[in-house]
């Protein structure tokens, strides 16, 4: 972790804004070695700082005195909106959360207490994120200088914008392990689709696929190992779907594909050859030189009429999916419905 951040080329500036002095220290002092760190204790104290320093990321606790810390997170969305907000709290408040994102539109959200992993985990996450827009921000600065006498240097900055722009996508919609697409775009996408199917009428399906027996890989293997079979799993995926099919990773050894135009009948072909491959795939090589193969569980289920939205279907396809693990694994079964 430490090594992404000591990675960028310049230090990025992070106001932490808290009310308790012992958060306040300790995340100065965990945080210090990697950024230009700013402490603020109150609103107040907060606004003076951001009038005169630019911050990359903001880290604001929510429970701040009157005004609160989503109200600052708006004030800095108005004066700086470049800056990455975070938003800490010590416990979920929906209607807090809501505001926060209509009024602060809030990057990422941190559950208090933070542990220090975690905590390094999220900055260096959108710190990564704060590169390229700075990256993307000089780039385009460059642009408007040049523009009138470098036409050559406007299509070549235009392409870095595009790769950048490219990259936040991919940072925003995808798995950083597997490159598959991740559930915020998954879910996204479902309700879309569940929508066409209601209003048009074209058969949409679902796949939910399960490893079977992944926590023995991680237990026995490592976490190296389990990645790489992951990884392995997704390439699978990848050249058993159609290009109008989405496959993503939902949870750990959890994978979905979204299967539009798509009736039970085919999903269940479709689910049957992914089985099958995963089953005959060499994942990697194990120590002993021997190869590693798995195995993989699904449930499958198609949108329906009486379906409010993409949450039955789910239901009845992840219901389906533990009966086949039930019944031995290795296998993918269909909802009856």
């Amino acid at each position: 972790m430490s090594e992404e951040l000591n990675a960028t080329k310049e230090r990025l500036t992070l106001l932490v804004v808290d009310d308790e002095p012992a958060v306040r220290f300790s995340f100065s002092q965990l945080l210090a070695p990697y950024f230009d760190v700013r402490i603020a204790g109150s609103f107040a104290e907060a606004r003076r700082l951001i009038e005169s320093v630019r911050f990359d990321i903001a880290l604001v606790d929510d429970r701040l005195p009157e005004p609160g810390g989503v109200e600052l997170l708006a004030t800095i969305r108005q004066s700086a909106p470049g800056t990455v907000r975070l938003l800490m709290s010590a416990w979920v408040d929906n209607e807090r959360l809501v505001k926060a994102i209509n009024e602060g539109q809030v990057n990422g959200f941190l559950e208090k207490p933070i542990s220090p992993g975690r905590l390094m985990a999220h900055i260096s996450q959108f710190s990564q994120l704060c590169t390229l827009i700075r990256q993307r921000d000089q780039a385009l600065t460059q642009l408007e200088l040049q523009n009138r006498t470098l036409e050559a240097l406007v299509s070549e900055r235009t392409r870095q914008l595009e790769d950048q722009n490219r990259q936040l996508e991919r940072l925003a919609t995808r798995d950083p392990l597997t490159g598959l697409y991740n559930r915020r775009y998954i879910e996204e996408k479902l309700e879309e689709e569940t929508a066409r199917a209601r209003r048009y009428g074209p058969p949409l399906s679902v796949v939910l696929l399960d490893l079977d027996n992944f926590k023995m890989v991680n237990d026995t293997l490592g976490h190296q190992t389990g990645d790489e079979v992951l990884v392995a799993i997704a390439q699978s995926l990848r050249k058993d779907v159609r290009q109008v099919d989405v496959v993503g990773r939902i949870g750990g050894e959890e994978f979905i594909v979204i299967l539009p135009n798509t009736p039970a009948k085919s999903a269940v072909t479709m689910g049957e050859r992914i089985r099958s491959r995963i089953e005959g795939l060499d994942c990697i090589v194990k120590p002993d030189g021997t190869p590693l193969r798995m195995t993989i569980s699904g449930g499958i289920a198609q949108f329906v009429a009486e379906d409010s939205g993409s949450k039955e279907m789910l239901e009845r396809a992840d219901r389906v999916l533990y009966q086949a693990k039930r019944e031995g694994k290795n296998r993918v079964l269909l909802d009856a419905q």
